[in-house]
């Protein structure tokens, strides 16, 4: 066995126990076991590589394969969308209307089936003849729904991570649990898989390619079974961290932070009408009042909720002059408060003593990668360059 077949066989089997993992998780079921139908998808895709390595016996054997791989392709960014969708929502049952989105690979699995019932020997004279005018429709349109797909799901699983990331930034001051970005790199990774396989097939039905080409595309999609089980089992709360909505998509919640609400949308405009001038100003001075008297920032787990039942004005009103009045998210208003109390203590005597991280954390921060990212933005310098500045 070559380390090629090797490899190919070892991510089969590492596809099989990833997806074991996913579906054991009670947290989050319907996206995880999504994202455990990934992993099995990018398997056999692994496998249906692994055979073409075998001799003609094998391939007979497993001649069930054939023409597999244009049906798995049409599934190869379906579910990964899926996962990204249903990974930010609480919902219980897979809605019907997704299943349209395996309408693509249902129609090529339908359009092969001249094929798939054919006996071994009829699949392979098949193959090795020059394509009939049939097939050769087939795969042109299977071919062109794959590309269409690749620009669509990856456009809409990008939005979808954006407008989450909005909405976790509107009900929390501390999101680095929370957020989506592995996921968004892995969804490029998969576009990188996706284009290399593309582009590899328009090169090698003109001979521009040798087979290596394709090696280097199953490598990726192996090596993306490696990354997703990476994350599950280094970064598990990124799997298990409960997320809340409605009918809208995407406001999370964590252990320790009251689920957030979202308000039926009709009521929300409604609310808009009513926020006037004075009302707005209204809530700002409370806003104030909360942060620089009370000192709320320094909360480490600050959401809306809490800050909506200190100073008893509704969440919706909160963000929304937040978002219109002063140009901001909850997010960037805490931590705004919280990087002017680290300038506040890094300038006091003594507190060349204390680590940074020690006064982030008794700032309100919660996380290194947050506090030096806020900083930054907001003082055009690293913390560290600050502390040298002021020890002067």
């Amino acid at each position: 066995m070559s380390f090629k077949e090797l490899f190919l066989m070892v991510c089969f089997v590492q596809s099989i126990l990833l997806a074991v993992a996913l579906f054991s998780l009670s947290e989050n079921k319907l996206a995880n076991r999504l994202l455990g139908l990934v992993s099995l998808v990018w398997g056999t895709m692994c496998y249906y590589r692994y055979t073409v390595f075998q001799d003609v016996d094998y391939i007979i054997a497993h001649h069930f394969l054939l023409k597999f791989g244009n049906v798995v392709f049409l599934l190869f960014f379906v579910f990964p969308f899926l996962y990204v969708k249903y990974m930010s929502r609480k919902v219980p049952r897979f809605e019907k209307t997704d299943y349209l989105h395996f309408l693509p690979a249902l129609f090529a699995l339908l359009a092969l089936i001249p094929f798939i019932i054919l006996p071994a020997e009829g699949k392979i004279k098949l193959m090795t003849s020059p394509p009939t005018l049939y097939f050769r429709v087939v795969h042109f349109l299977i071919d062109n729904i794959a590309i269409i797909q690749g620009i669509i799901y990856l456009r809409l699983s990008l939005v979808y991570i954006k407008k989450y990331h909005q909405q976790v930034k509107e009900a929390f001051s501390n999101i680095d649990h929370l957020t989506l970005y592995w996921l968004r790199n892995l969804f490029l990774l998969i576009f990188v898989i996706w284009l290399f396989g593309s582009i590899g097939d328009k090169l090698y039905a003109f001979n521009l390619i040798r087979d290596y080409y394709f090696d280097i595309h199953f490598f990726l999609v192996g090596g993306s079974i490696y990354v997703i089980s990476y994350y599950l089992f280094v970064k598990r709360e990124l799997f298990v961290t409960t997320r809340f909505a409605q009918t809208k998509p995407l406001l999370p919640s964590i252990d320790h932070v009251e689920p957030i609400e979202i308000e039926d949308e009709s009521e929300e405009e409604k609310k808009n009408i009513l926020l006037e001038d004075s009302y707005c100003d209204e809530v700002i001075r409370k806003l104030v009042h909360a942060m620089e008297t009370d000192k709320m920032y320094l909360n480490q787990n600050l959401s809306l909720n809490d800050v909506s039942q200190a100073i008893g004005i509704p969440r919706y009103h909160i963000s929304l002059v937040l978002n219109n009045k002063l140009n901001n998210t909850f997010f960037d208003y805490i931590n705004k408060y919280r990087v002017e109390e680290v300038k506040k203590i890094i300038r006091m005597p003594g507190s060349e003593k204390l680590t940074l991280l020690g006064i982030s954390f008794e700032a309100g921060f919660n996380s290194k990668a947050t506090f030096n990212r806020s900083f930054k933005k907001y003082v055009n310098l690293t913390p560290q360059q600050f502390r040298s500045q002021n020890s002067q």
